[in-house]
């Protein structure tokens, strides 16, 4: 029997009884054993006071951290309104309209067309280049959406496009604004039946054409305060209405909404009515009271022969209707020969171009434009007359023919990141942002 304590192996053999070996075995093995858990007691007791001390220093640092998260975010706060104060400054400053004077230019216009944002960003950029080569006047497309609540039209960060009216009047280019509803993302995935037979949401027809009349009087009235060269009230109409009397008859209708809120020349245009046997002309609208008319002719084909006299036909019945309602001349937008791009419609055979086929296709415009066209708008992007392609010097060569190149009224230059800060913050929210730009082709066709 145990008569004492165990406190520990030296004192076994005083407190068992006769000194037993086995017993004494039995005991050193049991003292062991509390041992070793007292250790891992020991250990455990040890690990959770540092773990205690670690979370209470961890949990204080984490205090002193939110308390500098709280003083920066403070700071971030003030220096973004300080930013957007800035900001505000500067575009109230730039926003305001420029008087500009343009009689020195040649009565042609030397023009090139901005389809989407990034061709006139791309424009701006290079500027000097673009009046270098004879450039004076730009086309700029301001997008139209339908509201996917309401099916109304609208212009998604609109403030963006007064940016760029601005922008190229103090780089010296005259600005011709035309309402855009004709592009892949107008029903902002909603479904519009671009072509016969697609199903959609929307379908071509009077009544959807006649809900722009709001929308492209509104771009009309930007046109007015920012002294715009002149306006389009669409670009191709016939896409929101099969209907052509019905087309007709809204251009003459919405031309009179125009005049009375803008005072600059009043232009329309189309793309290729067939008369078939593989020829086209612009479409037979009542012209009555348009200053410029502008005809999308067919896009260029690796045969230059045939297609100059598909255009040929085209430019003559374009200068008989100029003729015939009394407008200032006839012109083209979106000409030449496709090379590979951005481009949302189908492909044919034929229709995409090596360097020489395209320079051979915008060669045969120039010759049967020469003298009978009165306005010219490739666009001068990828895929079509590229800035660093033969037929863009092409170009520049029957431009500077006509007269010297016109000069900034500020002279002023902008990069890629530039123009992208100025393009977010006037958008004002990321949604307008991103619905101001076209959807990366190839566009899936139908969709």
């Amino acid at each position: 029997m145990i008569v004492g304590a165990v406190i520990g192996s030296s004192a076994t053999y005083f407190l068992v009884p006769r000194g037993d070996p086995e017993l004494l075995t039995e005991y050193e093995q049991q003292i062991s054993q509390f041992e070793s858990m007292v250790d891992q007691y020991e250990y455990r007791i040890d690990e959770l006071e540092s773990k205690l001390s670690s979370e209470e220093e961890l949990e204080n640092q984490l205090d002193e951290l939110r308390e500098q998260v709280d003083i920066l975010q403070v700071q971030l706060e003030e220096t973004q309104e300080d930013l957007r104060s800035e900001f505000q400054v500067w575009w109230d400053e730039y926003r305001k309209p420029l008087t500009s004077d343009y009689s020195s230019y040649p009565a042609f216009l030397r023009g090139a067309y901005a389809q989407r944002i990034d061709e006139a960003r791309s424009y701006l950029m290079n500027a000097d280049l673009l009046r270098g080569a004879g450039i004076d006047s730009i086309l700029l497309a301001v997008d139209l959406v339908l509201d996917p609540g309401t099916g109304m039209p609208y212009t998604p960060a609109e403030e963006v496009f007064t940016f760029y009216v601005q922008a190229f009047k103090r780089a010296g280019f005259r600005v011709l604004l035309v309402a855009d509803p004709c592009h892949p993302n107008l029903d902002l995935g909603e479904g519009f039946a671009w072509e016969p037979g697609m199903e959609g949401r929307y379908q071509p027809s009077p009544e959807l054409l006649g809900r722009f009349d709001g929308a492209v009087v509104h771009i009309a009235e930007m046109a007015e305060e920012y002294g715009v060269y002149a306006f389009l009230p669409c670009i191709e109409p016939y896409k929101m209405s099969r209907d052509v009397g019905a087309t007709s008859d809204w251009l003459q209708s919405v031309q009179a909404e125009i005049r009375e809120v803008y005072g600059g020349k009043v232009g329309t245009t189309d793309i290729m009515f067939d008369i078939g046997k593989g020829y086209s002309e612009p479409f037979p609208y009542d012209y009555s009271g348009f200053d410029l008319i502008l005809g999308g002719p067919p896009a260029g084909r690796k045969d230059a022969e045939s297609w100059e006299s598909v255009i040929d036909v085209y430019i003559g019945k374009g200068v008989e209707y100029a003729q015939d309602y009394g407008a200032e001349g006839f012109g083209f937008y979106e000409w030449g020969g496709y090379q590979g791009g951005v481009w949302f419609e189908p492909i044919w055979e034929d229709q995409q171009l090596d360097d020489q086929e395209a320079l051979e296709i915008l060669e045969a415009g120039i010759r049967q434009g020469q003298g009978r066209l009165t306005y010219s708008f490739p666009r001068c992007s990828v895929g079509w007359v590229d800035l660093d392609k033969p037929t863009f010097q092409a170009l520049s060569d029957w431009y500077l023919s006509m007269g010297d190149p016109v000069e900034p009224v500020i002279r002023e230059s902008w990069t890629y990141e530039e123009l992208v800060v100025v393009e977010e913050a006037l958008a004002g929210f990321e949604d307008a942002y991103r619905q101001i730009f076209m959807i990366d082709g190839p566009y899936p066709w139908p969709h």
